[in-house]
């Protein structure tokens, strides 16, 4: 029944079978009980507390008080597990540095955590409920390990919303936000090669000026010195740097702010207004083909 899945052999070596199944069974109605509680928006003592602002008041932050921002989802939490994703392999060094930015304290960066494992479920499309249904328990856990009480988080959910929501949500006013993110700016956007040529509609027109620079569509972070030195080599310090590339996107964000300059981790923002514009319908395909690899 187990085969191939390491945990349950060393639990099976640990217990036998019937403490297994008892153990399981309580794990079970251990995460059926906090799920319950998170989606009823209820909050016990015993279940830690993070101060993580929702989407709005993360748009609103970035617009009054900007500062570079890196976020924080399960794409990051299996490589920090050691499990490869589709545009990025895992790494050591990426997992290492990864979690050292997750746990990091200084006031120049903002910190991102998906809200959507630490409220109820109800308010996304279903696709999306029945993601956070099975997985958020995991992933919440996974946070409390690493995240500290003393930090205000922001939504790193905040880049998305036409695959996440129903139609009763305001798209119009979000990206009218998000695009007010780049009004006036001077911005560099370093994505995977070929990335931005595919979309139609662009969530940076608003911008004053913009660099592009190109990196790897996977995988990026093999290539990661030399995209860090043609950033430097490229963009003045007066730039909003706005990273799409995965994993790799958080690291640069660190090591940018390091030297002076302000960096964004967006993610699919560009491509999640793209999806908008065109308004696609919300099947599965298109659902898978959106979150594959570019």
């Amino acid at each position: 029944i187990f085969s191939g899945r390491d945990l349950e052999w060393r639990l099976i070596l640990k217990y036998d079978i019937n403490e297994y199944i008892e153990h399981q069974t309580y794990v079970l109605t251990d995460k059926i009980i906090e799920d319950y509680i998170i989606e009823k928006n209820e909050t016990p003592d015993y279940i830690p507390k993070f101060n993580i602002l929702n989407k709005d008041k993360t748009i609103e932050t970035l617009m009054k008080f900007p500062k570079s921002l890196c976020r924080f989802g399960d794409g990051e939490i299996h490589i920090m597990k050691g499990i490869d994703q589709g545009f990025q392999k895992y790494d050591p060094l990426l997992a290492r540095r990864l979690e050292e930015i997750l746990e990091y304290k200084g006031n120049d960066i903002y910190i991102g955590i998906n809200s959507a494992y630490f409220h109820t479920p109800l308010r996304y499309g279903e696709r999306n409920k029945r993601f956070y249904r099975i997985r958020s328990y995991d992933y919440r856990h996974f946070f409390y390990k690493h995240c500290s009480s003393d930090i205000t988080y922001l939504d790193a959910g905040f880049a998305g919303a036409y695959y996440r929501y129903g139609d009763e949500f305001d798209y119009e006013s979000h990206y009218t936000k998000l695009m007010d993110l780049f009004l006036g700016k001077n911005i560099a956007i370093v994505s995977g090669e070929g990335v931005l040529e595919k979309l139609e509609f662009d969530i940076f027109h608003k911008a004053n000026s913009k660099i592009i620079i190109n990196g790897p569509r996977v995988n990026a972070f093999s290539k990661y010195d030399e995209i860090l030195e043609n950033i430097k080599d490229r963009v003045p310090k007066n730039y909003l740097i706005c990273i799409i590339l995965g994993m790799t996107a958080k690291v640069l964000v660190k090591d940018l702010t390091d030297i002076g300059y302000m960096a964004w981790d967006i993610g699919h923002m560009a491509k999640d207004y793209d999806a908008y514009m065109h308004k696609y319908e919300k099947n599965q395909e298109n659902m898978d083909s959106f979150w594959a690899p570019d």
